[in-house]
């Protein structure tokens, strides 16, 4: 497919749209990006093939009843943008040029009186822009005797026990490279999940503000903020809301099942923790909100709040294309440190003056405070892909980055998150007093 050809095809395709108060999106945004993949990979020869497939509906255990509503493979949907489950994708390159096919299911005619009007190859073909569409019983035609390009995807791997694992090509690293750099169309819709999302937060704050009695439990929070949301045309969230409160505002990834965002709220003045995206054509925002429930901070709870928000200022400031996000995980890690000490009590009076002893040394804030990392990548993913260079890992040994999933130098087109935080941890108070320099360090009586 040619550039000529990509925007003649971009007039052709169709769009996603809920109506509304919604976001129109192209579908031929992901032709383009496959024509990024296409620009980016050499195929060795006409017998190579990239093999995607898209997700599948997943039923409820030993029953005939899906998971609640389907959500597409994530480099599926980048590659296609299909909203229909069970198909694939194949992509390679011959004397015609760049080709793509889509592969379908072919449905019994009793398939209609169920779900619907089968739809056709053509408009398969019409709505994602693909150069061909097959039904999935030529798949086999397609991959016999062919060189495989896989993305880790262990059903591509063996698909009909033809493909060779040793001999197939992993190619996932060179895709999440591509979507780390967001196109102006992905921005759009990421900014547009963002504004979604804040414009929810705040009406849960409003609602949590009239003290009503239905408001009495956390699960009030999430309810109100997916309503919200789904009244923009955003069905799905991006990830489990965490709607915490109180104590329990110190659980990192609360909402999980065995912490199902259903306490109740404390009856007196508390903290909420808000953490909630919205998700549009499978891409997420990423929002944290903490307020008081009744309106007003407690003087510790100022300054802690006021050191999280001049850190994110901070690291604002900072970012730019080149920048390191690790260089600058460790120095909102220091400017933490120096709000802390600055603004609370924190520290004792006696080590207010080794900023630099406590944050290399002893690592005070990752150690006690803060021990996720600063941010992540945001797409398709809420942890999206190309959080690091390809072959690069996390080094679980150092205590500063170990929670980190961003750290690399940063390019145009990313798209990340920046949430510092200060936390206050049971169970890490109860390791760090274990260890006396540390625990000479804080003054508990404060904590």
């Amino acid at each position: 497919m040619s550039i000529f050809e990509l925007k003649k095809l971009t007039a052709m395709c169709s769009e996603f749209y809920r109506g509304g108060d919604s976001l129109q999106v192209p579908l031929a945004m992901h032709a383009e990006n496959r024509m990024r993949f296409f620009s980016t990979y050499n195929f060795p020869s006409p017998q190579h093939i990239l093999l995607v497939y898209g997700g599948e509906e997943i039923s409820m255990y030993n029953s005939d009843t899906a998971f609640d509503s389907f959500r597409q493979e994530s480099y599926f949907q980048w590659l296609v943008g299909a909203k229909e489950p069970g198909l694939a994708l194949v992509m390679f390159t011959d004397s015609r040029g760049c080709q793509s096919i889509l592969f379908i299911p072919e449905f019994p005619a009793s398939y209609e009186t169920w779900m619907g009007p089968r739809r056709s190859p053509d408009w398969y073909k019409q709505t994602y822009g693909v150069d061909k569409v097959m039904y999935f019983e030529d798949l086999d035609k397609i991959v016999e005797n062919r060189e495989i390009l896989v993305i880790g995807n262990e059903k591509a791997l063996n698909h009909s026990g033809q493909i060779d694992k040793e001999n197939s090509v992993e190619v996932g690293h060179i895709l999440d490279e591509l979507r780390a750099v967001k196109t102006n169309a992905e921005i759009s819709i990421l900014q547009f999940v963002n504004n979604v999302s804040c414009h929810a937060h705040i009406q849960v704050m409003l609602e949590i503000y009239k003290q009503i009695p239905r408001a009495s439990r956390e699960y009030f929070a999430e309810a109100v903020f997916r309503y919200a949301c789904a009244l923009k045309g955003c069905a799905r969230v991006g990830y489990t809301c965490i709607a915490c409160s109180g104590e329990r505002n110190a659980i990192l990834h609360y909402g999980h099942p065995a912490e199902p965002n259903n306490e109740e709220v404390p009856s007196t003045p508390h903290l909420r923790l808000l953490d909630m995206g919205a998700e549009y054509h499978c891409y997420t925002a990423d929002v944290t909100n903490t307020f008081p429930s009744n309106g007003r901070f407690s003087d510790l709870q100022r300054a802690v709040y006021l050191c999280v928000w001049d850190t994110v200022l901070f690291v604002e400031r900072k970012l730019r294309p080149s920048a390191n996000y690790r260089d600058i995980h460790i120095s909102a890690q220091k400017h933490l440190l120096e709000g802390l000490i600055n603004r609370t009590e924190l520290i004792k009076p006696q080590f207010r003056d080794q900023i630099d002893f406590l944050a290399s040394e002893l690592n005070i804030i990752p150690r006690l405070f803060m021990p996720h990392g600063l941010g992540h990548m945001l797409g398709l993913n809420v942890h999206d892909v190309g959080g690091y260079l390809p072959g690069d890992r996390k080094n679980p040994d150092d205590i500063s980055v170990r929670g980190l999933r961003l750290s690399r130098p940063l390019l145009e087109g990313f798209v990340l998150t920046v949430e510092p935080g200060i936390y206050f941890i049971d169970y890490i108070k109860e390791e760090c007093l274990k260890d006396a320099q540390i625990a000479a360090v804080i003054d508990w009586d404060v904590w």
